[in-house]
């Protein structure tokens, strides 16, 4: 007897507490909320700067793989920036009528679109992934924030899309021009 793929949940969102990692093993999709970075600046922007480098205090999404980041392969986790729709400007194409659809379709290549959560005590609005905001962030940093307190993690199949996003968005290219047709 097979189950209707309707009546299966496909929940979007887990809540990992602190206890629960153990020994506070990052996963791809894991949401670092509240983490502050280090970002290089423009130093004409600031004249007298001798450190051009400003503090962000970030939302991110970790889209390294699962399996590198604790198999000891890889000694920093990629993770890009997590907006709210509240973070644009009323110019940016998602702030415009029909902005949010084109962004659920998949059309504006830089974003990927996380439903809401709706897990209690950590309710979200919807928010973007913008892979224009890509962080390279030691793996021993983040481990370190998640183990401080539950976090929440995008699960499957959510996080394999977002990373599928991520992907489109870096092979893209074109091509002067095309292969002649075969007759």
């Amino acid at each position: 007897m097979s189950i209707p793929l309707e009546a299966v949940e496909y929940p979007w969102f887990r809540m990992i507490s602190a206890r629960e990692s153990g020994s506070y093993e990052i996963q791809q999709g894991d949401i670092v909320e509240n983490f502050s970075i280090l970002s290089m600046i423009d130093p004409d922007d600031y004249p007298g700067t001798t450190l051009p480098l400003e503090r962000l205090d970030l939302n991110l999404i970790v889209l390294s793989q699962s399996r590198d980041l604790n198999d000891g392969k890889i000694d920093r986790v990629v993770a890009c920036s997590l907006h709210t729709l509240n973070d644009f400007p009323e110019d940016h194409p998602m702030a415009r009528p029909g902005g949010l659809e084109q962004l659920r379709k998949g059309n504006l290549a830089t974003f990927h679109l996380l439903n809401r959560c709706e897990v209690s005590g950590f309710e979200r609005p919807f928010r973007i992934a913008d892979f224009g905001g890509v962080h390279s962030i030691p793996v021993a940093l983040v481990r370190k924030h998640l183990a401080r307190s539950t976090h929440l993690r995008l699960m499957s199949p959510y996080r394999e899309h977002l990373c599928q996003s991520f992907a489109r968005f870096f092979m893209s290219a074109g091509l002067p021009a095309d292969l002649p047709p075969f007759l």
